[in-house]
């Protein structure tokens, strides 16, 4: 192999590596963004009066929705298994055990009505940043990037 031609394999492989790079950023960019119109799609459907912010009420409500919507059996609870045909339905990650763990506070293995709302009086504190009682976008999203540097990732109280 002579020098040139040499000079031009390492430059076709830098070339590709770059391209590499730029397809793999890419992709990177765009499930972010998707993951980001999906928040915005949630965030505008619980906004129910459309002022763009969510009051408790709203979040309280878009649960309950939720909350009957995987009550397949209707009898006011959510178990492990309902929660899991919802999240398979939806194409969502499973955080299941932690989810039931945390927000089951009678610890009878299931999940009530009462339950979720109060994961939801308490999440909303939290994402509540500027304590007005309204959560905008913004706080959503400042809320979310704590979490992901922290490597928890988003969730969803439902």
């Amino acid at each position: 192999m002579n020098l040139f031609t040499t000079q031009f394999s390492r430059l076709g492989v830098a070339a590709a590596l770059g391209f590499s790079l730029v397809l793999v950023s890419q992709s990177a960019f765009a499930k972010g963004n998707q993951a980001d119109k999906g928040h915005q799609q949630h965030f505008a459907q619980m906004d129910t009066n459309k002022d763009g912010g969510l009051s408790l009420v709203e979040m309280q409500q878009g649960a309950l929705s939720r909350f009957t919507a995987q009550d397949t059996n209707k009898d006011g609870f959510l178990t492990a298994e309902e929660i899991q045909a919802g999240k398979k339905a939806k194409g969502a990650g499973n955080h299941l055990q932690k989810r039931i763990e945390k927000q089951d506070t009678n610890k009878d293995g299931k999940i009530s009505k009462t339950e979720v709302q109060a994961a939801v009086s308490a999440h909303f504190t939290r994402l509540d940043a500027n304590k007005d009682g309204v959560i905008k976008v913004d706080e959503m999203k400042s809320r979310r990037g704590k979490r992901s540097k922290k490597g928890k990732g988003s969730k969803q109280v439902s």
